[in-house]
């Protein structure tokens, strides 16, 4: 049995503290809160990654680790000063679950376009599933490797120690209201992503694209950090992104899917006949016209986080400040009216 799982064993994984978000709390307070959440996901997944039970165990650990690093990046004036050696670490761990992870999905795409080939076409699906079977074992080898190194045990042990200690007490940052902090932390993030997103068009390059996903995607995932507090809008906003993020994903997928068959393509695993050059080249095609659909529905998928849907997100978060800011000034004036003595007059 390896180290970590002697450490955490999934009967019992550490209580480290709090993972409730609520308006009451500080940055500090609401980011380790997240972060908690997350990290005993990710414990809670261990298991299953570690005996291959099941692929949506990888994929629900690598989401639980980008969550974490995206609230080391939004949350990052509220943390201590070790916070981004430990999101370095956290991306080391991320890459070698993202390079199973992206294995399995385009093992999926192609058992599913296997099952209705045309046998040609079958057979070349074949020689490429073969190829991602012995890449996904190389890739796994590595993943395990990982998680039985002293490297990985130090990661863990040390995101227990943080997240356990909570915020750092001499910390401003940390202790700003999170009402008060929150919408610029939010517009900071849109910021961003609109940074990129209003300058591609159809000629831009499949990078833009996939940078403009990885902006989206933690934008994403901090207004669902913060949907507790800002409620319907923040929801409604997180499914436009979610919409997006998944459009980028899909045209993400297809660019790698098309460099997988350029490579077997140009270095088959064995002598290959011309019929299934053919195929490769029909499947290439497929999915370059996968990728192809995908540029051309962007454009209404990325209105949908910049037009209403933002703006009343916006709102909200400006309105529940304001809000919050006046709160100790009418509690202040209705305890004076209270104590204020009151005068009868007679014949009144």
């Amino acid at each position: 049995m390896a180290e970590i799982t002697a450490l955490f064993p999934s009967s019992s994984i550490p209580d480290l503290g709090p993972t409730t978000v609520d308006p009451t709390l500080g940055a500090g307070d609401v980011a380790f809160a997240v972060m908690r959440k997350q990290f005993t996901t990710l414990l809670r997944h261990e298991p299953g990654v570690r005996y291959d039970n099941d692929p949506e165990d990888l994929h629900q650990m690598r989401v639980a680790i980008r969550r974490l690093r995206a609230a080391l990046v939004v949350f990052e004036e509220a943390l201590p000063a070790r916070a981004p050696r430990l999101r370095k670490e956290l991306g080391w761990f991320g890459s070698l679950l993202g390079a199973v992870r992206d294995l399995d999905v385009q093992l999926a795409q192609i058992g599913a376009w296997s099952a209705e080939a045309d046998p040609p076409e079958r057979e070349a699906l074949d020689i490429v599933t073969a190829v991602l079977d012995q890449r996904r074992t190389k890739a796994r080898a590595r993943l395990v490797a990982a998680m039985d190194s002293k490297r990985h045990v130090h990661l863990t042990t040390s995101m227990q120690r943080l997240l356990a200690r909570g915020p750092v007490k001499r910390s401003h940052s940390a202790h700003v209201p999170i009402l008060e902090a929150a919408p610029e932390v939010v517009a900071r993030g849109y910021r961003r992503v609109v940074a990129i997103g209003d300058r591609i068009d159809k000629e831009s390059p499949s990078q833009a694209l996939h940078a403009l996903r990885i902006r989206a995607k933690r934008l994403r995932y901090t207004v669902e950090f913060l949907e507790p507090i800002y409620g319907k809008p923040a929801r409604a906003y997180a499914k436009r992104l979610v919409a997006l993020q998944d459009l980028l994903g899909s045209h993400q997928d297809d660019v790698v899917a098309l460099a997988t068959l350029r490579a077997i393509a140009l270095d088959p695993p064995h002598r290959i006949n011309s019929a299934i050059v053919f195929a490769l080249g029909m499947l290439a095609d497929r999915y370059q016209a996968d990728a192809m659909a995908a540029r051309e529905r962007f454009p209404k998928r990325y209105r949908e986080i910049t037009g209403t849907r933002w703006r009343k997100l916006r709102r909200t978060m400006e309105e529940t400040a304001t809000r919050d800011q006046a709160s100790p000034a009418v509690l202040a004036s209705e305890e004076a009216n209270a104590s204020t003595p009151i005068t009868i007059v007679k014949g009144a």
